[in-house]
């Protein structure tokens, strides 16, 4: 971009797109500085390695980042309010300097790639309130089919410029973009035309009217008549219930605040409780966040945390998207998207595409998931693959001596697979039912007799707190 060069922009927030901003201007020439208000934000270290000319402030936004100062050009981090920013903005304008974001860039970079090649893509802008990823993925898909090059980039990651600088260089820049806004990226920016938009939106009362979210006990309560074991747990009403149950469980459990969203941002969600006493001082602190409480069984030294999640889109039909999940979720942006039905290989590819992949493959010599869990993994994904776990179940290894390892594999996925693929582990690492036989009544008076202790503790517990 000629505009660019020899000017020195302010790049405002060094999150992801703050580092792309930083790395395209850099490389066209500029003068980079980026301000952020923490001290150390995450992509520090990239910023320094990859634009080491680039000078780091950690200052608040105000306006003397621009009054006095050489700045020709503001650009925003899309992760920033327009309230934060505004004291810069607003002098920015008074001085008649450029304020924009990443996809004033990216618009401004294609309107220069036609001006200087002739290169005219076709432009697909999603954005609005729900559905906007998927959307965006498979209309992607749906393109690359009908035999078109497409770069899908912006809010699904990864980030528009970095996409362009990588298609520039490799001299692969695609026939169509899709590409997925936020409301923040569209802050600021003019001149933007796209060839189409989509605007996916859904009112609350349409929402409400044609379904009922159950809270997290309902939802595992229905995976569990379904067939798919998950980690024990239990609904309380108050602090008393839930060390009764915590007890029951047995120790460590995690406490979260039912019918509330992200709860790791409103603090709902209390781990490894390793007591009672614990136990009941976090459910007096989560008592008044949500509906009631879950004490559930903690699953620990899980490889890695991923989310599957299925939805019937409107237009697409039923689709599945697997992903980083936990609080990576909307942290990474790290996801695929498959329109259904699927087979074994897109499942596979779908996962190997994953910035996670790494801790699945054991990253580091960190137990992955390999041979036979890899394909009880991918067909736990999806429940009408069922010959891949008897081709990859065993090569050699006692699942059974195992199965902790096998449990971790499954939690990566974030689903534990059918009964009776479990059963059929068991069976061909003995060749017969008579020793699991035996280890489940091992199994059965030795809970029995769990339970008995833990309800002579919960008794103590109880009486003690009374007294």
């Amino acid at each position: 971009m000629l505009s660019l060069r020899d000017q020195h922009v302010l790049i405002l927030g060094l999150g992801t797109s703050g580092l792309a901003m930083a790395r395209w201007c850099a490389r066209n020439g500029a003068v980079v500085t980026v301000v952020d208000t923490r001290q150390s934000p995450p992509q520090l270290d990239a910023l320094k390695r990859d634009v080491p000319q680039a000078t780091f402030l950690s200052a608040p936004f105000d306006a003397s980042l621009v009054e006095g100062s050489s700045v020709s050009a503001v650009f925003k981090s899309p992760g920033l309010t327009p309230a934060e920013v505004a004291p810069v903005f607003i002098a920015a304008h008074a001085m008649g300097i450029w304020v924009s974001g990443e996809l004033g860039l990216f618009s401004q970079a294609l309107n220069d790639l036609k001006a200087s090649h002739g290169y005219n893509p076709k432009v697909l802008a999603v954005t609005g309130t729900n559905g906007k990823t998927t959307v965006t993925s498979l209309t992607g898909q749906l393109i690359s089919r009908a035999g078109k090059t497409v770069a899908v980039a912006g809010n699904i990651g990864p980030t528009l410029l970095d996409t362009l600088s990588k298609r520039v260089d490799e001299d692969s820049l695609p026939e169509v973009w899709v590409i997925e806004l936020s409301s923040f990226q569209l802050d600021q920016v003019t001149g933007f035309e796209p060839t189409a938009a989509a605007v996916d939106t859904e009112s609350a009362g349409a929402a409400a009217a044609s379904r009922t979210t159950p809270d997290e006990a309902e939802a595992k309560a229905l995976l569990m008549a379904a067939g798919l074991p998950v980690p024990k747990g239990e609904r309380a009403a108050n602090p008393v219930e839930a060390v009764i149950a915590s007890m029951a469980l047995g120790f460590p459990v995690a406490i979260k605040a039912l019918g509330v969203a992200h709860k790791s941002e409103l603090g709902a969600v209390r781990l490894s409780l390793r007591d009672a006493e614990s136990v009941s001082a976090a459910a007096r602190d989560l008592g008044h966040l949500g509906s009631g409480l879950y004490v559930e069984r903690m699953v620990q030294g899980a490889v890695a945390e991923l989310i599957v999640g299925f939805t019937r889109d409107p237009m697409f039909g039923a689709v599945m998207t697997l992903g980083s999940g936990g609080v990576l979720v909307e942290l990474l942006r790290d996801s695929a998207t498959l329109m259904l039905p699927a087979t074994r290989e897109d499942i596979e590819a779908a996962l190997r595409s994953l910035r996670l992949f790494p801790l699945l493959d054991g990253y580091r010599g960190r137990l992955g998931i390999h041979g036979p869990f890899w394909g009880f993994t991918v067909a736990s994904i999806d429940p009408d693959i069922r010959a891949v776990v008897r081709k990859r179940m065993m090569q050699g290894l006692d699942v059974c001596a195992a199965l902790d390892e096998a449990q971790l594999a499954t939690t990566a996925t974030g689903t534990y697979g059918r009964r009776e693929d479990w059963e059929a582990l068991e069976e061909q690492a003995y060749g017969t039912r008579a020793r699991k036989q035996r280890e489940e009544a091992q199994r059965e008076t030795s809970k029995r007799k769990r339970t008995v202790e833990r309800f002579h503790q919960a008794l103590d517990f109880l009486l003690n707190r009374k007294s």
